[in-house]
C-alpha cells in the first residue's frame, strides 16, 4: 500500500544520503506505522541530542517509538522534556497521557488530557479521554463523555463509533 510506497522513496532517498534527517524522520514514522519501533529509534539516531535541538517532530516521534517499545520510562522523559521545550505541541501531552495508562496511572493521565485543548486532535484526545475513564472504572462518566463527543461532532464516524461502543 501506500506505506509500502513511502518506505520505498525515503530509502531511497536515505540510500543517496544518510544523513537526510528529513527522509531519516519520515522513515521512522513508517516504521511506527508498521510497528516496528526498534528500526525508527535507530533511525532517529542519539534520542539526547534530539532532547536539545529543537526538533519538535523527531522528539515526538522518538517519544513515540519509545511507548510503542514498551521503553515508558524513557517515553516519559522525553515527552516530559518536549511538553517543558514545546508547550503549545499537544503531541507531548497526549504522549505523556498515553504513557501513563500504560502504567495504569489513569489519574495523572486524566489530569493531563483535561489540560488540552480539544480543538487539537479532538478524535485522539477524545478516544483516549474516554479509555481513560473507563480503565479508572467510571463508566457513567466516560458514557458522559462519549455521548457529548457525538454531540457535538455528529459528523465524524470516530464519535458516533465511540458511542456506538457503549
Amino acid at each position: 500500500g501506500s506505506l509500502d510506497l513511502a518506505e520505498l522513496y525515503l530509502k531511497m532517498a536515505i540510500n543517496s544520503d544518510a544523513r537526510d534527517a528529513v527522509a531519516r524522520g519520515l522513515l521512522a514514522a513508517v516504521r511506527i506505522q508498521q510497528d516496528k519501533p526498534g528500526e525508527a529509534l535507530e533511525l532517529l539516531g542519539d534520542q539526547s541530542q534530539l532532547m536539545t535541538d529543537g526538533q519538535s517532530g523527531f522528539l515526538a516521534l522518538a517519544g513515540q517509538a519509545n511507548l510503542q517499545a514498551g521503553n515508558i520510562d524513557r517515553a516519559l522523559e522525553i515527552f516530559g522534556a518536549g511538553a517543558g521545550q514545546f508547550p503549545n505541541d499537544w503531541r507531548f501531552v497526549l504522549g505523556q497521557a498515553l504513557a501513563y495508562l500504560r502504567v495504569l496511572r489513569t489519574d495523572e493521565a486524566i489530569l493531563l488530557l483535561e489540560t488540552l485543548d480539544e480543538r487539537d486532535a479532538p478524535e485522539v484526545r477524545g478516544t483516549t479521554m474516554v479509555l481513560s475513564l473507563v480503565q479508572k472504572g467510571d463508566l457513567e462518566q466516560a458514557d458522559s463523555e462519549a455521548r457529548r463527543l457525538a454531540e457535538k461532532y455528529p459528523d465524524a464516524p470516530w464519535a458516533q463509533n465511540l458511542l456506538a461502543a457503549w
